[in-house]
């Protein structure tokens, strides 16, 4: 009797440990990235998130984003075929102590999640006093599904679809 007792306890216990066995985990996969420029001064002076996917595209963001440069280097070569640019640019900040850096992207559930942090300036930290307009830009392989920008730390979260087309893409990623 005892045995049946102790048992009848411990079933509550065994199905809780089973229904958890069974609750699906997303599955998150790193998605490798190179940087194409990390920068204090871009000449995209607004803050935006944006997905170029094509070449026309890629050379007006990149001439945008050199045009205070005197040499205006040519635009690194992407094979869009099969990469896409992810950018991250602040627009103009008041000092040399703001920052940006994209830190990780992950494929989780049919979405890839680009993870990027600013740094922003605390107590009497020393710096410059001079307007900055930090970006930084990468490559990602190009995927089916849609991408969203989130701000570690701060825990903005701003959605791209990757099938909406360039020029409202980079409206989504700039709203």
């Amino acid at each position: 009797m005892k045995k049946i007792v102790r048992s009848l306890r411990i079933m509550p216990l065994a199905c809780v440990l089973v229904s958890c066995a069974h609750m699906a985990v997303p599955a998150i996969h790193e998605v490798r990235f190179e940087t194409v420029d990390l920068v204090q001064y871009s000449g995209v002076e607004t803050s935006r998130r944006q997905v170029v996917r094509s070449m026309e595209e890629w050379n007006a963001l990149w001439h945008e984003h050199k045009k205070q440069d005197s040499r205006m280097p040519a635009a690194p070569v992407v094979d869009f075929s099969n990469q896409a640019v992810v950018a991250v640019f602040l627009g103009a900040r008041p000092n040399g102590y703001y920052s940006v850096k994209i830190e990780r992207a992950d494929f989780i559930e049919g979405e890839i999640v680009v993870q990027y942090r600013e740094t922003v300036p605390f107590g009497n930290a020393i710096c410059t006093y001079a307007v900055t307009t930090p970006a930084h830009i990468i490559t990602i392989p190009k995927m089916a599904g849609s991408l969203n920008f989130k701000t570690i730390g701060f825990g903005e979260q701003i959605s791209t679809p990757l099938g909406t087309p360039p020029s409202t893409a980079s409206e989504a990623a700039s709203e």
